[in-house]
């Protein structure tokens, strides 16, 4: 981060996109260890950095975390056909108006176009230094949780750069999509979107895999989730028997597209505790929210 125009000795304003954390504490565990790691190397660099991060429940985030100020994000999740209109809307406004404001070097007040909640988000974006795209499956696995997520991903993504800032796509799971032709496409995007990061990893070795030999992108990292580099402090030393193994939690996802990929992912879960069970004598927790 840190040889990203050289931010040296200066302050830094962060805007982290697609942070749809939904009140799920998993997605606060990969945010606060993705802000803790970014802020330990800007540190070590003399760099200041304030975080802003766009948030579907703005209020509720910024009491569980406080050192992130939370911003609106909009469009809204489309739910009904009204939903999708003004989200189309307003994603092909806001392009037209980050073009304007890309050509004329300077921010033209196009206000009386938005919402009050629209230009709250587009402001984070104008005043964001380096934007960061947040550790997340829901942008680049369009068979998984439907293209509308990966729409709107690929939508803030363009923006930023319309608006000339400095991108990182961070640890990200890229999947690919099945079809012919579609799958043929969607590398043929997602090349183009990457490739105007300055920075792109991944969190596990079948999207890196995927990247560097399917798509044709060599310029990725593998990376750790960033959940794993929360630093927790222990009150008490826990002490496990022999016979006990290890204990693993696992708090599975609440939302998925369809019933049908549903059942998938819950077969998928079952697959995965029958194994640690059965190589490690695991003891499992599950967290349900």
């Amino acid at each position: 981060m840190a040889e990203i125009k050289g931010y040296y000795n200066k302050s830094v304003n962060i805007l982290i996109i697609h942070n749809y954390t939904l009140k799920n504490l998993g997605d606060y565990a990969i945010l606060k260890g993705m802000i803790d790691s970014i802020r330990k190397v800007a540190t070590s660099y003399g760099i200041r950095v304030n975080f802003y991060a766009l948030s579907l429940t703005p209020d509720y985030d910024q009491k569980m975390m406080k050192e992130v100020f939370f911003v609106i994000s909009v469009p809204p999740p489309v739910f009904s056909v009204k939903d999708y209109f003004f989200s189309l809307t307003f994603m092909l406004m806001s392009l037209i108006w980050a073009i304007i404001f890309r050509l004329s070097r300077s921010f033209i007040d196009m206000s009386f176009l938005f919402p009050r909640s629209y230009r709250t988000t587009l402001k984070a974006y104008c005043n964001a230094d380096i934007v960061v795209c947040r550790a997340t499956d829901a942008i680049f696995c369009p068979e998984v949780f439907g293209f509308i997520p990966t729409i709107k991903g690929i939508y803030q993504l363009i923006l930023a750069y319309l608006l000339n800032k400095d991108v990182m796509i961070y640890a990200q799971t890229i999947l690919p999509v099945r079809r012919k032709l579609t799958g043929y496409l969607y590398k043929k995007i997602i090349y183009l979107i990457l490739n105007k990061a300055k920075i792109v990893t991944v969190r596990d070795t079948y999207s890196f895999n995927f990247l560097r030999y399917d798509v044709g992108f060599k310029r990725c990292l593998l990376t750790a989730d960033p959940s794993y580099l929360l630093q927790i402090p222990l009150k008490s030393k826990h002490k496990f028997s022999s016979r006990s193994g290890i204990t693993v939690g696992i708090i599975p996802r609440a939302y998925l597209s369809s019933m049908e990929k549903y059942e998938t992912y819950i077969e998928c879960i079952a697959e995965g505790v029958k194994y640690l069970i059965e190589k490690y004598s695991a003891t499992i927790v599950l967290f349900f929210q």
